[in-house]
């Protein structure tokens, strides 16, 4: 069992050490948030592959419950249920895998990228890169759609004509000093 420092979020890794197999460390290099990363040292290590199962889906509800708080915070334009396909999608890819080791790398690589997202040691452009052009165009509101938003909020007539009104002329015969 690994003894080390670790944030509330991490607190959940489940640690074990079998005898007969190796162990499988993700250390962090300290070039990366020194800081942090020093006392980061996740170790997830499946029996079979039903263990490795549990292991990923606990990690797939893990990374689901932050996602309406990563939506707020990075202000991401879509929705929820855009970011759930993302990750379901992510997590397919990877289903035919039947090598422990690597589905527990993956695992320790998935804790790894929602720690840097909670952490804020990620920015929106490296969220966003995550997600296609047409997903972030569907999630948008379309331009007639903005342009009556606008003017719901702002009444443009109204504050032309006080400009064009008033100040007009004193902007004309400053332009011409």
């Amino acid at each position: 069992m690994l003894k080390r420092a670790v944030s509330s979020s991490t607190r959940h890794l489940h640690h074990t050490n079998h005898k007969n197999s190796t162990l499988l460390l993700a250390n962090i290099s300290y070039n990366q948030s020194a800081n942090y990363y020093n006392n980061y040292i996740a170790s997830v290590q499946s029996k079979d592959l039903e263990e490795a199962k549990k292991n990923t889906l606990l990690l797939y509800r893990r990374i689901l419950k932050i996602l309406p708080w990563m939506r707020d915070v990075y202000h991401l334009p879509v929705n929820e249920d855009v970011l759930r396909r993302r990750i379901h999608k992510e997590f397919e890819s990877y289903k035919g895998l039947t090598d422990l080791e690597v589905i527990d790398a993956l695992i320790i690589r998935g804790y790894i990228e929602r720690e840097e997202a909670t952490m804020h040691h990620k920015q929106r452009g490296h969220v966003l890169k995550y997600f296609s052009e047409t997903e972030v165009e569907k999630a948008l509101p379309k331009l007639p759609e903005f342009k009556k938003i606008v003017k719901e909020k702002i009444n443009t007539d109204a504050l032309l004509g006080s400009a064009t009104r008033k100040n007009l002329g004193k902007f004309i015969k400053n332009m011409d000093q």
